[in-house]
């Protein structure tokens, strides 16, 4: 019996459709960062324009498959806003880490904001 690979998103066509899916709600969104145009990873700031946020980081699981996983504040996904310093600063570590990382902003006043995927809870 055949497996079929199902075709993989390059990263850059997925972030145009984030942006676009976003605008289309009436939700600003930014690329901040331009990271590989096939492979590179993604990092999603959304900012509540109040001084909260939190981040989206994309990651993969132990059987490699992509997943998303959120920063939890002090390790409970309950509350995951932070000041926008905070996001700010862990956004700098993973560009540090990965300089191939998209990064994005999506300013969400209204708390509106609706990941097109699933988004893990075990970090």
């Amino acid at each position: 019996m055949f497996t079929v690979a199902m075709p993989r998103i390059i990263s850059e066509l997925w972030v145009h459709a984030l942006i676009r899916d976003c605008h289309s709600k009436g939700m600003m969104a930014f690329q901040l960062q331009r990271g590989d145009k096939e492979r590179g990873g993604i990092v999603i700031k959304i900012s509540n324009t109040k001084g909260q946020a939190y981040m989206l980081e994309q990651s993969m699981d132990f059987d490699g498959n992509k997943i998303w996983r959120m920063t939890p504040k002090d390790g409970l996904l309950s509350d995951p806003q932070m000041s926008e310093r905070e996001i700010d600063e862990k956004i700098q570590k993973a560009k540090n880490r990965d300089p191939d990382l998209w990064i994005l902003e999506v300013e969400d006043p209204g708390g509106d904001y609706q990941h097109m995927e699933p988004i893990s809870s075990d970090f």
